[in-house]
């Protein structure tokens, strides 16, 4: 069996592995096998790994949730098996697949109602919001609605990236590095249209769609933080709710698009999931083509109403 050193000293080559994955899965996997190393370089110094190391590792993570401790584990799991694989390290697997548990998800109450979905849809910038603030803001929560955007999916996104035509965006890096087109709806090319007329003229090319111009000047790509404050200040002035954050948008999209009959499988593609029964949880309750698309435009149609001066709407990017 090999040392915890070993394992340290393979971990570089690991993660080399997933240089061209998403960031988020690249970000997950340095930090938590950062946690294992430390624990372990600390706790079992030269010692070989067993079994018993990594349910030792598994009982220091007390205190977090049943899903996230078990998500780790998996992780730790993961790069043992390619290291053995590989043979960057010898022995055998000392995670355990029962010292990896099983994800357990409670129903899911943050939603959307109707009458919060109209007042999100209203053009009308509130008194708590600067009018700045307010176009890009709005422009990012509509986006994220109607599309089921992951929020770090939605600020990858380039003007290069949005078919104003037929509809769609296209996700070059989602979750798992899973590349997919997802809708590009009316209301929410309105909304971009707007943004993009006032706060992106003379943003340079290679940036992002979302951007911010600091005080001294220039462009430069809008953080995370700022996104999901942004969203979170918009959704609460228009409605009124403080609990809904930029990830709840997926969760409403998804319930919608399964409620109002688009097919399992299609909202399964449309949100990215590797497996059916994420969607089914999302939605509580493939092989890519344009079919989805249609289908959750239509949805989207439906749920805003019909809002015929924006059918009409084309943005100069379209042509």
């Amino acid at each position: 069996m090999s040392t915890i050193e070993q394992f340290a000293a393979a971990v570089p080559e690991y993660l080399s592995f997933y240089q061209d994955k998403s960031p988020c899965t690249r970000d997950l996997k340095q930090y938590v096998l950062g946690l294992f190393v430390d624990f372990a370089s600390q706790e079992y110094p030269g010692r070989e790994m067993v079994p018993e190391m990594a349910l030792s590792f598994r009982r220091s993570l007390y205190g977090l949730s049943p899903n996230t401790v078990a998500q780790y584990m998996k992780q730790v799991r993961s790069a043992f098996s390619f290291m053995l694989d590989a043979g960057l390290i010898q022995g055998e697997n000392p995670v355990r697949p029962m010292f990896v548990g099983q994800e357990r998800y409670q129903p899911y109450d943050s939603l959307l109602t109707e009458q919060d979905i109209q007042r999100i849809l209203l053009d009308s910038c509130p008194r708590q919001i600067s009018s700045r603030i307010y176009v890009r803001a709005r422009a990012m929560t509509l986006l994220c609605l109607s599309s089921g955007l992951r929020l770090e999916e939605l600020l990858a996104l380039s003007p290069a990236d949005l078919d104003w035509e037929n509809g769609r965006a296209l996700v070059r890096h989602g979750k798992g590095d899973k590349r997919r087109a997802v809708p590009f709806h009316p209301v929410a090319q309105e909304a971009v249209g707007k943004y993009l007329d006032a706060q992106r003229k003379g943003c340079p090319d290679g940036l992002p769609l979302f951007v911010q111009a600091p005080k001294k000047g220039g462009f430069k790509p809008l953080s995370t933080r700022t996104a999901q404050y942004n969203i979170s200040q918009y959704v609460e002035a228009m409605t009124g709710r403080a609990d809904i954050s930029p990830h709840d948008l997926r969760h409403s999209a998804a319930s919608w698009w399964v409620s109002c009959g688009v097919p399992i499988r299609e909202v399964q593609t449309l949100l990215g999931h590797t497996n059916v029964q994420t969607t089914e949880r999302y939605a509580q309750l493939v092989a890519p083509d344009t079919a989805p698309i249609h289908s959750a435009n239509a949805v989207m149609s439906q749920t805003f109403g019909r809002l015929d001066s924006l059918s009409q709407f084309s943005h100069p990017l379209a042509h």
